[in-house]
This record gives structure tokens, C-alpha cells and sequence, in this order.
């Protein structure tokens, strides 16, 4: 195997005005898509690319909204996924034409034959809060080693908690199958920290790792400075879910406050493993926010439980590039 040794270093954060980053990578470029935060995520959804996970490039709007399509406003952590040659968005957004309460939130899907778009909204709502009050954000589709797709989302219970569930999803990654289950709610200790009591877990991101599946999500307010990421393991998309006892796994230290909303990726080698995540733009001041990425990794349990997710961050100095430059 060829090794790579890092000459040039990269810094955190990138550069990016970007919150809820997600990166998909597709023939040598990866692209990152997010909730735009020099547009104010009204007009739809942002894209850069790269070849090297350090320098970006931005693109016109992946998505831009029309005054016929029933995304409107309040644009917020696009992703995407390949299927059958073309390439599938998932936002959560409202069809609010005007700004204020309530947000209106629910899901979307958008259709494209590039990464970079144009995409081309093709259901909307793809799934919306069953209870009228009630809102739904923070979408992340995994597909399994079976190809069976799942559906991750925040449940927004309006005045109460956000909850993180799951659906089947059928063969067309669109339309769903049964009823939802809980997979997280917000009741640890250093969960705790609400927002006029409302208290928050959300960003849910979803992999396979060595036969056992992971959630990484999010906790607290994303204006709190605590704003930070754990972890649950399962034996199944759909569940049980067990939190890691060692959680938050990033948190804020003397140089960045708020780090969250997580994703992973693999170098360009396919060697590492990069999470990539927002953080608040500095002390004092959330937005705009900004994204990084650091190296995680995978510790082996003495009991052969899962493996311990352990992350190199959050980092503010001169770091190796992925391996691949």
C-alpha cells in the first residue's frame, strides 16, 4: 500500500460560512452541502466542491426555490445520495413565504443529474410532523450494506423536546414504510441544557462500522456555547439505540464554542476517517457559523463491544492534509 506523509497543514476552521455541513463524495470531488449562512438559508441550498477536503470552491445554488415550488424559506442541512444515476436532495425547508412563527418545518426531496444541481423539486412534503403544531427537521438517509434505506429525523414536539426517530423508507428512497421509532431523547446530564425549557437533541448521522451501527447526534441549544456531539450504538437501524457512557465525544474548549452537527467522511485515499461539523464563528458571536473537520478514530473494546469512537478535535492549529493530496 502507498503511505502518505502530510507536507502542507490546514487549519480550522476551513473557511466555509456554512451550519449543518454534510459532504457526499462522488468520482474524486467531494461535495458539501449545508445551511447557507451568508444567504440566510432563504433562497435554497448552497454547494462547494473539493478534491481535497481543505480547499473549496463554491457553485451556484444546488437548489434555488421559485415562487411555484413549494420550498419557500428557511433552507436547512441539504444532503445527497446517488440512485440509480442520478442523485437524490434531502432539506428540511417550509413553504412560508413570509419570515416569522411558526417556522412550518418539514422535509423534501429534490432531483438532479449533478451533484452540483440544478435540482429539481420532486416531493414536497416528503414527510411532515403528524401532529399540526409539531415540526420536522434534520433528515439523514443511510442505506445499508442491503440496500434497505432509512430515514433519520428530529421530531420537534413544540414546547416540549426535540426527539430523534427512524423510518423505512422502500426501494425508491421516497415513500415510507410503517410507523416511526425513537432512537434518542434528550436525558443525559450534559443533555440537559435547554432553551425556554425546551430541550434539544438533533443532527442525526448515521453509519456502519465493524457490524455495528452508530448515531451521531447532537445536544443543547445551538445558540449555547455547550452545543456538542455523542454517539449511540445499535444492533439495527431501527433499535434499540444505547448512548455511548463517555459522552459528548467534541465539545467546546478555550477556542470554539458550539461545535455540532456531524457527519463523517474518508480521506481521499480512503484511509482516514474525517468528521466534519460547524462551529460557532468565535467567542460571543454564533453566526455565521463555520465549518470543520478533524480525524476521529475507532478503538477497539477489550469486551468486543463496539468500537470507541475517539476524535482529534476540535482543532484550531496546523493540521496534516487527509491523506491523498
Amino acid at each position: 500500500m502507498r503511505m502518505h506523509v502530510a507536507t502542507k497543514t490546514y487549519s480550522n476552521p476551513l473557511g466555509i460560512q456554512v451550519a449543518d455541513p454534510n459532504i457526499f463524495y462522488h468520482e474524486g470531488t467531494y461535495y458539501l452541502y449545508g445551511t447557507d449562512e451568508k444567504r440566510k438559508a432563504d433562497e435554497g441550498n448552497c454547494v462547494y466542491a473539493s478534491t481535497d477536503l481543505v480547499n473549496w470552491t463554491e457553485h451556484d445554488m444546488a437548489f434555488k426555490k421559485t415562487e411555484n415550488t413549494w420550498s419557500q424559506r428557511y433552507f436547512w442541512g441539504a444532503e445527497v445520495i446517488k440512485k440509480n444515476g442520478r442523485f437524490l436532495m434531502y432539506y428540511c425547508c417550509s413553504p412560508n413565504k413570509s419570515p416569522g412563527l411558526p417556522f412550518n418545518m418539514h422535509l423534501a426531496a429534490a432531483m438532479g443529474d449533478s451533484p452540483l444541481g440544478p435540482f429539481t423539486e420532486i416531493r414536497a412534503p416528503l414527510y411532515a410532523a403528524p401532529k399540526e403544531r409539531d415540526e420536522v427537521i434534520d433528515q439523514n438517509v443511510f442505506i445499508d450494506d442491503d440496500d434497505r434505506a432509512y430515514l433519520f429525523y428530529v421530531l420537534v414536539v413544540v414546547g416540549s423536546r426535540n426527539e430523534i426517530r427512524v423510518l423505512r423508507l422502500k426501494d425508491n428512497y421516497l415513500d415510507i414504510v410503517g410507523e416511526s421509532v425513537v432512537c434518542i431523547r434528550p436525558d443525559q446530564e450534559w443533555e440537559s441544557n435547554s432553551w425556554e425549557g425546551h430541550k434539544v437533541a438533533e443532527a442525526p448521522f448515521a453509519f456502519r462500522h465493524n457490524g455495528h451501527y452508530y448515531l451521531l447526534y447532537t445536544c443543547n441549544h445551538f445558540l449555547d456555547d455547550r452545543y456538542a456531539i455523542g454517539y449511540a450504538t445499535a444492533d439495527h437501524p431501527l433499535g434499540p439505540w444505547k448512548k455511548f457512557d463517555g459522552n459528548p465525544i467534541l465539545q467546546m474548549n478555550d477556542h470554539v464554542r458550539g461545535p455540532g452537527n456531524a457527519s463523517l467522511i474518508k480521506s481521499p485515499y480512503g484511509t482516514e476517517t474525517f468528521i466534519v461539523y460547524h462551529t460557532h464563528n468565535k467567542g460571543g458571536q454564533v453566526a455565521p457559523r463555520l465549518v470543520s473537520i478533524d480525524r476521529i478514530n475507532f478503538v477497539p473494546q477489550s469486551n468486543g463491544g463496539p468500537d470507541i469512537i475517539c476524535v482529534d478535535g476540535p482543532t484550531t492549529t496546523p493540521q496534516p492534509y487527509p491523506s491523498g493530496e
